[in-house]
């Protein structure tokens, strides 16, 4: 497996004061990559690498079941001292789209009805 792989990135394609999301190619696959816009020396604001801890806390155990979930697939996180950045797939709806508050910390009932239904 190779230990580096090049994203050509496209275009910018949402995000707001604090993090960007970058459509892109790995090759011929369409990814999307979602990064901190900064990261300041001593900083709180690690809202990437905050949501991907959300993710793997909620996400089922099982990967058949995580995998068939309406919500792109994540594919890794990637950590440096510069940034946090997410490469996932560029389909499905987002993550925000089936939790019920602001942290992220409660499941909607569409999360909850999706994963049931697997």
């Amino acid at each position: 497996m190779p230990s580096t792989a090049q994203v050509d990135l496209v275009s910018e394609i949402g995000g707001g004061d604090i993090t960007a999301a970058w459509r892109g190619y790995l090759s011929t696959t369409s990814v999307v990559l979602k990064m901190n816009r900064f990261i300041e020396e001593q900083s709180e604001n690690r809202a990437v690498l905050d949501e991907w801890r959300r993710l793997s806390a909620r996400l089922p155990g099982d990967i058949k079941r995580a995998t068939a979930l309406p919500i792109p697939a994540y594919h890794g996180l990637f950590v440096r001292e510069e940034a946090d950045i997410i490469l996932m797939s560029d389909c499905g709806d987002p993550l925000e789209a089936y939790l019920d508050d602001e942290q992220g910390e409660e499941l909607s009932v569409a999360y909850e009805q999706a994963l049931n239904a697997l």
